[in-house]
């Protein structure tokens, strides 16, 4: 799918009954600055230290491509990896630290907030730097230089009146050279960036130009519920563990992006046992899934397994009474398992579990409260 381009966006935004304000392009700015100033200048000017999503869209996406930090295994601390735009990756490696140098005009350090690279050494940091002509991040002790230039814009009014939306086109240029960041592959998801000597066009190639979206990082709480009435009866000492509820497949951002869960649930179980001192056996767990599953279904090979090992938790027993009681289970926090081993394409389940003929864990409602990072005042397309 190739990149959005700004002729086809604004289009797109005049078909929807918006207003095009204003739309400056090199050309035009050129123009106004022979009898006056450039309305360009203003744009690198007004852009504060902080953490930004740089951002690409593609025609008929629902979401924006995000210049991201790939995240192989086995890397030491003198590796350097790829940037690439992507559309679901992890989320934290969506994230750039962007700081002002004063020595040049509009130049930036462009630090990554995240990253697998191991850090051995204080005096180094991570940092984005041209390795052979890919943009790369590694660890230094020094930070390569980018210079933030405007080099198109527009200014877009809703069709109510009530709102503006301006949309700036940033080339981040290489400090003392004619080489900016350049989406390599327009079609590709996971497309490497490259750092190409930049176009001379009067219009700039759609590849080249980035959107920077200021952003907070901020955790929300998140809940994946149910209402639906779940009963597992177990026949003998073999464990009974059916579907209840879950997240449904989860994206690689999401997977990325939890910190915390924790279960609540109002539930019961038969209300009597001939030895109730001998322990209680209906109970929930929180499991990782390697499919989605359906209220009821028992689960049997579904669980996820790595090195042999059932990726599934207990959460909490359900007491020993006839009447529907209200429970919640430990915080499972982000460094848990859970998290560690949780991938796109999974699910995360709440399991009603029984054992010993008799015992019940009959549920009425279930609640999963996820603690999750997000990014505040991201652009919409």
């Amino acid at each position: 799918m190739p990149l959005l381009t700004t002729t086809n966006r604004l289009a797109e935004a005049k078909n929807a009954g918006h207003i095009v304000l204003k739309h400056i392009t090199l050309a035009s700015a050129a123009q106004a600055e022979q009898s006056g100033s450039n309305p360009f200048d203003p744009k690198a000017a007004a852009l504060s230290d902080g953490f930004y999503q740089i951002i690409q869209w593609k025609d008929d996406a629902e979401k924006p491509s995000l210049a991201s930090v790939t995240s192989p295994t086995g890397l030491k601390s003198d590796s350097s990896v790829p940037v690439v735009m992507g559309a679901d990756t992890d989320f934290l490696s969506n994230f750039w630290k962007l700081t002002r140098q004063y020595g040049l005009k509009n130049g930036f350090t462009v630090v990554p907030v995240a990253t697998n690279i191991p850090a051995t050494d204080p005096e180094t940091g991570a940092t984005t730097y041209d390795k052979s002509s890919v943009l790369n991040v590694y660890r230094s002790g020094s930070y390569p230089l980018w210079v933030m230039r405007c080099d198109e814009s527009a200014e877009i009014r809703s069709p109510d009146g009530t709102s503006t939306t301006v949309v700036d086109y940033f080339r981040i240029l290489e400090a003392g050279s004619k080489k900016c960041w350049k989406n390599s592959t327009e079609a590709a998801d996971n497309s490497p960036i490259n750092v190409n000597t930049m176009s001379t066009a009067a219009r700039p190639p759609q590849s080249e130009l980035f959107e920077l979206i200021r952003c907070d990082i901020v955790q929300t709480s998140i809940s994946v519920s149910s209402v639906d009435n779940i009963i597992t009866t177990a026949s003998d000492s073999t464990i009974v563990k059916k579907f209840y509820f879950g997240t449904g497949p989860v994206s690689n951002s999401d997977a990325t992006s939890y910190v915390s869960v924790k279960l609540f649930t109002s539930a019961r179980d038969q209300g009597w046992a001939d030895q109730p001192q001998a322990g209680l056996y209906s109970w929930f767990e929180i499991a990782i899934l390697t499919k989605n599953m359906t209220l009821g279904e028992n689960v049997t090979d579904q669980i996820k397994k790595v090195d042999g090992k059932l990726l599934t938790w207990v959460s909490h027993s359900v007491p020993l009474t006839s009447t529907y009681t209200d429970q919640e289970g430990p915080i499972f926090a982000k460094d848990h398992d859970l998290f560690k081993n949780l991938k796109a394409g999974n699910v995360i389940a709440v399991l009603s579990c029984a054992q010993y003929a008799n015992w019940k864990c009959d549920a009425h409602s279930g609640n999963l409260n996820f603690r999750k990072l997000v990014a505040n005042n991201t652009n919409t397309k």
